[in-house]
């Protein structure tokens, strides 16, 4: 998308957390509310143990992030 963006191709709304990483030779103007994302975690049965750990991991480390 940024690159669309870059050859003046269209405009995209991205992730504060991507530019600072990007040499960016474009316009970032942040919102003015903000704004918040869901974020899923889609696995496949069976499942590995490596996976299930992950998945533990994650959610705990979701739900710590919440409170």
């Amino acid at each position: 998308m940024i690159s669309m963006v870059e050859n003046n191709l269209g405009i995209s709304i991205l992730p504060e957390m991507i530019i600072p990483t990007s040499k960016i030779s474009f316009a970032a103007i942040p919102l003015e509310s903000d704004s918040y994302r869901t974020i899923g975690l889609a696995i496949r049965k069976p499942t590995s143990l490596a996976t299930k750990k992950f998945s533990e991991i994650t959610k705990r480390w979701v739900s710590f992030e919440l409170i």
